[in-house]
């Protein structure tokens, strides 16, 4: 990975609040589609040099064991942050899993905060 050739914090003091925003929009819009998989939410945030992450939220464990099974869905968040115009370097280090809000409830006291600590 070329880091110089990323989006520079530095250079553009307003670029996190906007990708931020990207991701969440996204996020939401592609959980909407998902919702007949069983996706009933999801929880995305930036991670180290701005990389994406998703996690979709599910009912139950056994939703959320299938839906690791079969393949956690990726490519619907992905297009939709290149449609929204989040640099293609930034989505390449999309990371997309799932959880179950019954495990957070059960483990987090309901916190998902906490759970993706």
């Amino acid at each position: 990975m070329n880091l110089s050739a990323r989006p520079n914090l530095r250079e553009d003091p307003d670029l996190y609040q906007r990708m931020e925003r990207l991701l969440r929009d996204a996020a939401q819009t592609a959980s909407r589609e998902l919702a007949s998989v069983g996706v009933i939410g999801t929880y995305p945030f930036l991670g180290y040099f701005l990389s994406p992450n998703v996690w979709w939220i599910v009912a139950t464990d056994a939703e959320r064991s299938a839906m690791r099974e079969g393949g956690v869905p990726r490519d619907v968040v992905r297009e939709h942050l290149l449609a929204a115009g989040m640099p293609e370097d930034l989505v390449a280090g999309l990371a997309v899993d799932v959880e179950s809000q019954e495990t957070v409830d059960r483990s987090f006291d309901g916190n998902w905060y906490l759970a993706m600590r």
